[in-house]
């Protein structure tokens, strides 16, 4: 790949809808090459909050995610997620069925 150079094309789309109680969304990306692999990937999630919190409070939400990327043998997979945030700190913990863990952290500043 040295001083190759070719053009690489690369889209997205998301979108989402939630209330206080209740979300889905939708993502999805794709990325073209000629000497790369080329990928397609696209994931769905709903969620709930178990409880409405006040404002400042600590929020739950229960969220099901499910991925699709066509390139692989085993294409579906599926992952339960725990978010948790207050303020401006947002914590996300899943497993799915593979039983791969996520950890996800984000502070905002």
């Amino acid at each position: 790949y040295n001083n190759k150079k070719e053009f690489v094309y690369h889209g997205e789309f998301a979108g989402d809808w939630e209330t206080r109680n209740f979300f889905v969304s939708y993502n999805n990306n794709a990325l073209k090459s000629v000497s790369v692999d080329s990928m397609f990937m696209q994931k769905a999630k709903i969620g709930f909050a178990p409880y409405l919190a006040n404002y400042g409070s600590l929020h739950s939400w229960l969220i099901y995610e499910i991925r699709h990327m066509s390139e692989y043998e085993d294409n579906y997979t599926s992952n339960f997620i725990l978010r948790l945030y207050k303020s401006t700190n947002l914590l996300e913990i899943g497993i799915d069925e593979n039983k791969n863990s996520t950890l996800n952290f984000i502070k905002r500043f």
